[in-house]
């Protein structure tokens, strides 16, 4: 990693990797049966953000201010996503989620589900704003917003018992393909593109 980005050159990476080796450290927290809903959601905004944060700047060799908001909001949605998608593995680790915490207390995912989307929808509407430095923007902006979509209907099929009977018949109507094709298609797809966000983390942790 360093021969390529020399620590002296890139102070900006350093910093980023080690905040990223402490948030997962911190991670840990998330074991404790009594940590707050809020405690959960800076842990989990603060590893995923800074992960995707990390692979963009090594990705372009450095970032503007406005790139470097792409990455970490849009890390901070995937993270949620990927925990969604980790939900049954998350339950048996005792590990605590937005997802797991609903699902523990009884509660159906409709709720956490739909403030995704709206932190979602939050980050999108920059996307035009903080993209608009990259070469191909529009480019980006549907890889982005590709990925997203890709990740959460696979986390939303892979517990679709774990959803309101009301919530999974809006879902199968705005559903567009043939609704157990879209499934198997999105399951999938989710799962090659959850080992490429495993697979960033990893790298921070190892960095």
């Amino acid at each position: 990693m360093y021969a390529a980005y020399p620590a002296s050159e890139h102070p900006t990476l350093v910093h980023i990797l080690q905040r990223l080796h402490g948030a997962q450290i911190k991670a840990e927290e998330q074991k404790n049966p009594a940590i707050a809903d809020e405690r959960i959601v800076d842990l989990s905004f603060e590893k995923g953000g800074l992960s995707l944060l990390a692979m963009g700047y090594i990705a372009f060799g450095g970032l503007t201010w406005k790139e470097a908001a792409f990455f970490y909001e849009g890390g901070t949605v995937f993270q949620l996503i990927d925990d969604l998608n980790d939900l049954a593995e998350d339950m048996a680790d005792g590990v605590n989620t937005l997802w797991t915490r609903a699902s523990m207390q009884g509660k159906p995912l409709d709720e956490p589900f739909n403030a995704m989307l709206h932190l979602q929808n939050a980050v999108t509407a920059r996307l035009p704003e903080n993209t608009a430095g990259f070469a191909n923007q529009t480019l980006a902006n549907r890889i982005y917003t590709g990925g997203f979509t890709a990740l959460a209907m696979a986390g939303y099929f892979a517990n679709e018992q774990r959803f309101t009977p009301g919530f999974r018949e809006d879902m199968a109507g705005k559903v567009p393909l043939n609704y157990n094709l879209l499934r198997q298609l999105a399951l999938k797809t989710g799962s090659s593109m959850r080992e490429g966000f495993a697979f960033m983390n990893a790298s921070g942790a190892t960095a």
